[in-house]
């Protein structure tokens, strides 16, 4: 995954943990993170059901109000999809991430060489 994108990651989970925190009614917040193959599943539980939250584009006065706006732009931009379930306890999202190969010869030292080192 381009650091870009673990970049835009960690704010959409930094948002999500934020908005379960900031305005859940539960005393515990949980998180979930999944990596398959080819994606990352995130799901943030507030354990406190409540109305479905929408994104909303805020004003420029205000001081709040810009998370699930900026969430929903960064999963967009990351190929994914988001969404909370039915009663509002759970926020999701679902992005692809894949994973490098391994070089053959990453970690393993060469003559000369230390492990973790390149020759120039």
């Amino acid at each position: 995954m381009p650091a870009a994108d673990v970049d835009s990651a960690e704010v959409v989970i930094s948002e999500l943990a934020t908005n379960a925190v900031v305005h859940g009614h539960g005393s515990t917040v949980g998180l979930r993170l999944r990596h398959t193959d080819d994606h990352v599943r995130l799901e943030i539980n507030d354990h406190c059901p409540s109305a479905v939250p929408r994104p909303k584009q805020a004003g420029a006065d205000e001081e709040s109000g810009r998370g699930l706006w900026l969430v929903d732009a960064l999963v967009e931009e990351l190929g994914g999809k988001w969404g909370f379930n039915a009663d509002g306890t759970v926020a999701w999202c679902v992005f692809p991430c894949r994973m490098p190969v391994p070089s053959e010869n990453r970690g393993h030292a060469t003559q000369g060489q230390s492990p973790g080192l390149q020759a120039r």
